[in-house]
């Protein structure tokens, strides 16, 4: 027999109530993750829902714009506005995206909450996955991958996201990796955390040594920075 609280959390007519609790639940754990760093996490609401973000969250050196999916049923995939995922115009060459027809994003990324029940229905276990344009680029650079998945399957997904300026595109499950831990999930966002964050700057430094002609990094060779990443991001994933 079901218990009560699954059926809220399936109940269709209970969909604006369990929005709001579970971006309650997500506004705490930040929240709290922030304030275990020493510092208040500012959290926006967008009053028009243009480019997909739900939320935008704003450690005072870097805004991140999220949307926010959750896993229900088997759903594997979910639609996203490309101008959300796509990086900002300052960031276009490190990714070798010249051309104006590419055109600019947020730099956004997609937070994918899995929910299921503790003690007996009267609690709540909230597993936190992250996904966006550099975490793509962490799977095509071979620094971390998948289970399972093509090559050929990362290639398609980059241009899936890049092919077209507006529209939106499908965001595979394997797409996301799993936060440790709401600080984790920080520092995988590029926001201010107890964790090491440095990773996102190092992974696109590595990726302007490949783009851009006669680049010099100032994080040492690329084999230095690759090791680097992998050693970061590894500390960061629940695998």
């Amino acid at each position: 027999m079901k218990s009560q609280l699954s059926n809220f959390l399936s109940s269709s007519r209970y969909s604006n109530a369990r929005e709001l609790l579970l971006t309650s639940r997500i506004k705490h754990d930040l929240l709290l993750a922030a304030a275990v760093c020493g510092y208040d996490l500012l959290i926006y609401t967008p009053t028009v829902d243009c480019d997909g973000f739900d939320l935008i969250f704003d450690d005072r050196l870097t805004l991140v714009p999220i949307q926010l999916k959750t896993v229900a049923g088997k759903t594997n995939s979910w639609k996203i506005h490309r101008k959300l995922i796509r990086p900002l115009f300052s960031n276009l060459e490190g990714f070798r995206l010249h051309s104006p027809s590419h055109g600019a994003g947020r730099g956004g990324g997609i937070l994918l909450v899995d929910i299921k029940e503790e003690h007996h229905g009267e609690s709540l276990e909230i597993s936190y996955f992250y996904s966006d344009f550099l975490i793509i680029h962490l799977f095509l650079e071979n620094l971390f991958q998948p289970k399972r998945i093509s090559p050929f399957k990362i290639d398609a997904l980059k241009y899936e996201i890049i092919g077209q300026i507006d529209g939106m595109f499908k965001l595979p499950k394997w797409a996301f990796v799993k936060a440790k831990s709401p600080e984790h999930l920080l520092a995988l966002a590029g926001l201010s955390s107890r964790v090491n964050s440095l990773w996102r700057e190092h992974m696109y430094e590595l990726l302007c040594c490949k783009n851009i002609p006669n680049f010099l990094s100032v994080f040492g060779t690329e084999y230095e920075m690759r090791e680097y990443i992998k050693e970061q991001v590894a500390k960061l994933i629940d695998t």
